[in-house]
């Protein structure tokens, strides 16, 4: 799990996240910061017979254009910058930047949220993870996941991952330490109705691909629901994002049984009692009601050396209840689990944690 590590502002995977080095979604504190959420009309779930899977995942790698976009930019004055991104990146891959679900959002400020200061950034180091960054590798890990899961919980709709390799910006140039290891995380974010946009930030060796099967698969999850949901970013609430998480991990663990999570034992009983207790009236948020909103990436990721907000806390209640779930229903489909709305999904769990005695 060396691979994975949280950055300062926290960014899960919902979503969403996928491979080798990590963008989370969101900008300011008021932004959202976790895979996106379509607007679409729910989809009947059908069952798949076995052995049947539908071709319809594309991947595509962003490394042409952005060499593109590079060759023209580093000798153009950095103001020109967005505007050479535009046209040598954002106007060919139009299908990886076509729209968002996150009201008054754009790619683009979604893009500077994730370390993309194109103003300031140093392209050079940019073009220098290009040409170590295992692409080809990647791509090919990430067909590789998604065709697993697809043979698992088949997508009625097509989709497109979009790979976007990006220099690791939380080291700001610097080398990295020789007492630290490589960090590399990896995030999703939803920016059309048939696309999972997959930003990448990578050291540029091979343990950018230690998690990318894994973070794929759960991206792929996530996903699944946001074709069944029904609901954009502004609607969807806390309890969403906890029981969408947890059911991707679910989903997961039926292809990886070995995969692990930020959020696993994150908390003890009595956190986990305290906590649920004290998340009560955030469950129903959404992220369009402001100014409530913005405790809801705390209590999913949590705050460092906050109590109310614990570290994953959010994500690790949703796992619990989703599990609570599973026990109580053994029989459930996959189909059944993923599109079950999730407040109909807690309240037929059964999950009450208490705190312990004494």
């Amino acid at each position: 799990m060396r691979a994975w590590t949280r950055r300062a502002r926290g960014a899960l995977l919902a979503g969403l996240v996928l491979a080798l080095g990590v963008a989370g979604c969101g900008g300011t504190e008021d932004a959202p910061k976790l895979v996106a959420i379509p607007t679409r009309t729910p989809v009947p779930a059908t069952e798949e017979a076995a052995g049947e899977v539908q071709d319809t995942a594309t991947v595509v790698s962003l490394d042409p254009a952005l060499r593109a976009f590079l060759g023209v930019a580093m000798d153009a004055s950095p103001l020109d910058r967005l505007d050479l991104f535009r046209e040598q990146v954002m106007g060919p891959e139009a299908a990886c930047f076509d729209g968002s679900f996150w009201p008054d959002w754009n790619p683009e400020q979604l893009l500077g949220s994730e370390g993309i200061g194109l103003v300031s950034m140093d392209l050079q180091r940019w073009l220098d993870l290009l040409d170590a960054f295992p692409n080809d590798t990647a791509v090919s890990t990430i067909e590789d996941a998604l065709a697993q899961m697809q043979a698992v919980l088949p997508m009625e709709q097509s989709f497109t991952f979009c790979l976007l390799p990006l220099p690791l910006h939380m080291w700001s140039g610097a080398p990295v330490p020789e007492d630290q290891e490589p960090v590399s995380e990896v995030q999703s974010q939803i920016l059309a109705p048939n696309l999972e946009f997959v930003t990448v930030i990578c050291t540029g060796n091979d343990i950018c691909l230690d998690r990318l099967s894994i973070e794929s698969m759960h991206a792929y999850g996530m996903l699944y629901q946001a074709f069944h949901s029904g609901k954009n970013g502004v609607e969807t609430s806390l309890l969403d994002m906890m029981v969408r998480s947890a059911r991707s991990a679910y989903l997961t663990r039926q292809v990886q049984p070995d995969a692990v999570f930020p959020w696993d034992g994150a908390l003890t009983p009595d956190q986990e009692a305290t906590l649920w207790a004290s998340i009560q009236d955030t469950l129903a948020v959404t992220y369009g009601d402001y100014p409530a909103s913005r405790s809801i990436d705390r209590f999913l990721q949590g705050t460092s050396n906050t109590a109310r907000y614990p570290m994953w806390g959010g994500l690790y209640l949703g796992d619990r209840i989703v599990q609570t779930y599973i026990s109580s229903h053994p029989d459930v489909s996959l189909v059944e689990l993923l599109t079950l709305d999730p407040e109909a999904l807690l309240a037929d769990s059964g999950y009450a944690p208490e705190a312990q005695p004494g």
